[in-house]
C-alpha cells in the first residue's frame, strides 16, 4: 500500500471558478486514492495567490513534513499540474528534488508514467501550458494597468495625504477614487512650503513636521518630496516600446507645479539651500566652536547629576584631548559677545542707501536677464509645437515625441522658475532690507529671542569660519564681510571715505541675494 500526501491549491481569484475550489479538489483526490487502495497520510491545503515558485505556506509545511518523515511517503498527488506550479523551471527543479527522495509527484487528471521516457514530452506540455496562460494573463493585466494609468487612474494604495475610497454606482459598477485626508494633506503642503524657502534641509523639515504629526521615515519623506503625484499628475514608467511619461491624474493636487519644481531644484543642488546643523538646543555652537588646544571641532553632550542635566562643549575623546567647557558659561559669554556687534544708526543708514543704490543700478541687468528667459521660454514653446506637428504628421514616432516633450518641458520649467525668482525680487527687496537693518541694529537681542534652528543659522551667517572660546573670551578667524565692515566703520574710520563706500558697494547684495544672507 502506497503512502500518499494530497495537495490542493487555489488562488483567491480562482475560488469562485467551477472545479477549482479546495473541497472539490480534495474530494477528487480522496476518491482516486480510495479506488486504488492508497493510504492518505497527510493533506495540505493551499489558499495562496503566488503563481510562481514553491515558497508558499502550506507547501513549506509539506516540505518540512517530508524532511521529518523520510522514507514514509511514496507520492504527492494533486488534481492538475497547474496546481503544482505555474513556473516550468521551478517545476522541473522540484520534481527532480522529490524524485531524488524517492517521492513521485503526479496529477490525477494528467497522470505521467515517469518510467516511459517519451512521457517527458507530455510532462513538458502539461507544465508549459499553465505558465503560458499565466504569462498571457500577466501581460493582459499589465497592458490594462498601463492603459488605466494613461487615463489618470491610480491603481494602488494612495500615498500619504490620500485615502482610497469607492462608490457603488449599481450592482455591477463600483467607482474607485482617491480622497484627501485633511490633516495629512496639510502636512504635505507645509513640508513642501518649508522646503521651497531654501532655509532648511530635508531632514530639518521632516523633524519639524514630525512634531506636528507627520510620521514618515527619512526615506519615505524624501520620496514624498520627489513624488510628482502631489501635483495632480502620475508618473508612468517605461513599458514595452513606450518611454517613461507623466500624465494628468484624476486625483486632486495638493501643491502647484511651480512649488514642486522649486523643491526639485533645491534637492538637486541647483537652487541654494541653507542647511543648518541640527543639534541639542543647549549647545547651539556645535559645528562652529573649535578647541583652542587641539584645533578640532568640539561636540556637545549632557550629563545628569545633582537633580538636573548639565550640558558641555567638549573635544572628542578619540582624539585624546580632554578640553571641556560648561555650555551655560560658553553660551552666556557668547550672548555678551554678540552685543558688541551693534552698528550706529548713521552707519546703517549709509549701508541702506548703498544697498538701495546697488539694487536699483542692477535693475537693467535683471530686465535683460528676464528678457532672455522669456525668449528662451517662447523658443521652447515653438519647439514643442513643432514636435507635436511632426508627431501628428508621422515624421516622429510616439517614443521620439514623448522623449523630446519631456526634455523640453523640463528645460521650460527651469527657465520659468528663474523668471519667477527675478519677478519676485523687487517686491521682496524692501521687506528684506527692512528686516536686515532691524537685525543689524540689535543683533544680540534678536539672537537671544529666536529659536534654536534660527540661532544656528545666524551663527553660521555671522561666523563663516571657526570660533574659539578661551579665558572667557571669544575670537574667530573670520567674520561675515558685511558685519566686519559695518563695525570697523563704527570704530573710527571715515564713513564717507571713497574706499569704505567702495567696500560697502562690493559687499552689497547682487541680483541673486538670498533673504538669510547678512
Amino acid at each position: 500500500m502506497k503512502n500518499i500526501i494530497i495537495y490542493t491549491r487555489v488562488s483567491t481569484d480562482e475560488q469562485a471558478e467551477n472545479g477549482y475550489s479546495l473541497p472539490a479538489q480534495e474530494e477528487k483526490l480522496m476518491k482516486y486514492c480510495e479506488s486504488r487502495g492508497f493510504n492518505i497520510v497527510k493533506a495540505f491545503k493551499e489558499d495562496y495567490s503566488a503563481w510562481k515558485g514553491f515558497d508558499r505556506p502550506a507547501y513549506n509545511q509539506l516540505s518540512k513534513y517530508l524532511r521529518e518523515n523520510k522514507g514514509k511517503v511514496d507520492m504527492i498527488l494533486f488534481t492538475q499540474w497547474s496546481r503544482f506550479s505555474r513556473d516550468i523551471t521551478e517545476s522541473y527543479n522540484e520534481i527532480k528534488r522529490l524524485r531524488d527522495m524517492n517521492i513521485e509527484p503526479n496529477a490525477i487528471e494528467q497522470m505521467i508514467d515517469f518510467n516511459i521516457p517519451e512521457n517527458l514530452y507530455l510532462l513538458a506540455m502539461y507544465l508549459a501550458a499553465p505558465q503560458v496562460e499565466n504569462d498571457r494573463l500577466s501581460d493582459r493585466t499589465k497592458v490594462g494597468m498601463n492603459q488605466a494609468l494613461k487615463q489618470g487612474k491610480w491603481l494602488w494604495k494612495g500615498p500619504y495625504g490620500y485615502k482610497n475610497m469607492q462608490e457603488v454606482i449599481d450592482a455591477k459598477t463600483i467607482n474607485k477614487y482617491l480622497d484627501i485626508v485633511p490633516d495629512e494633506a496639510q502636512h504635505v503642503r507645509s513640508a513642501f512650503e518649508l522646503m521651497e524657502t531654501g532655509l532648511y534641509s530635508a531632514e530639518e523639515v521632516r523633524r519639524t513636521m514630525k512634531e506636528k504629526g507627520l510620521t514618515l521615515t527619512k526615506q519615505a519623506f524624501l520620496n514624498m518630496l520627489q513624488n510628482v503625484f502631489y501635483t495632480g499628475k502620475i508618473l508612468i514608467k517605461a513599458f514595452k516600446d513606450e518611454p517613461e511619461q507623466i500624465v494628468n491624474g484624476q486625483h486632486q493636487s495638493l501643491i502647484s507645479d511651480e512649488t514642486f519644481q522649486n523643491v526639485q531644484l533645491i534637492l538637486k543642488g541647483k537652487k541654494k539651500s541653507y542647511k543648518g546643523i541640527t543639534k541639542n538646543e543647549a549647545t547651539p555652537l556645535v559645528g562652529r566652536l573649535y578647541c583652542p588646544n587641539c584645533n578640532r571641532p568640539m561636540t556637545g553632550s549632557g550629563s545628569r547629576g545633582n537633580g538636573g542635566t548639565y550640558h558641555y562643549y567638549h573635544c572628542q575623546r578619540k582624539y585624546g584631548c580632554k578640553n571641556a567647557i560648561a555650555a551655560n558659561v560658553a553660551n552666556k559669554h557668547f550672548d555678551d559677545y554678540l552685543t558688541q556687534f551693534q552698528a550706529k544708526p548713521e552707519t546703517l543708514e549709509l549701508f541702506q542707501a548703498i544697498l538701495n543704490d546697488t539694487f536699483t543700478s542692477s535693475g537693467i541687468d535683471r530686465e535683460i536677464e528676464k528678457g532672455k528667459l522669456k525668449i528662451g521660454i517662447t523658443q521652447i514653446d515653438d519647439r514643442l509645437e513643432k514636435a507635436a506637428m511632426k508627431n501628428l504628421d508621422g515624421i516622429w514616432d510616439d517614443e521620439t515625441f514623448l522623449k523630446s516633450k519631456q526634455r523640453l518641458e523640463s528645460q521650460k520649467n527651469e527657465l520659468m522658475v528663474r523668471l519667477q525668482g527675478l519677478n519676485m525680487m523687487a517686491p521682496q527687496f524692501d521687506t528684506y532690507l527692512g528686516n536686515s537693518i532691524q537685525l543689524l541694529s540689535n543683533l544680540g537681542s534678536f539672537y537671544s529671542d529666536c529659536d534654536s534652528p534660527t540661532r544656528k543659522k545666524l551663527i553660521g551667517s555671522i561666523f563663516p569660519e571657526k570660533i574659539y572660546f578661551e579665558n572667557n573670551e571669544y575670537r574667530t578667524t573670520e567674520l561675515n564681510e558685511v558685519i566686519e565692515l559695518l563695525f570697523s566703520l563704527d570704530k573710527g574710520s571715515n564713513e564717507n571715505s571713497l574706499a569704505n563706500n567702495a567696500r560697502l558697494s562690493s559687499v552689497a547684495p547682487p541680483v541673486g541675494l538670498e533673504p538669510t544672507t547678512l
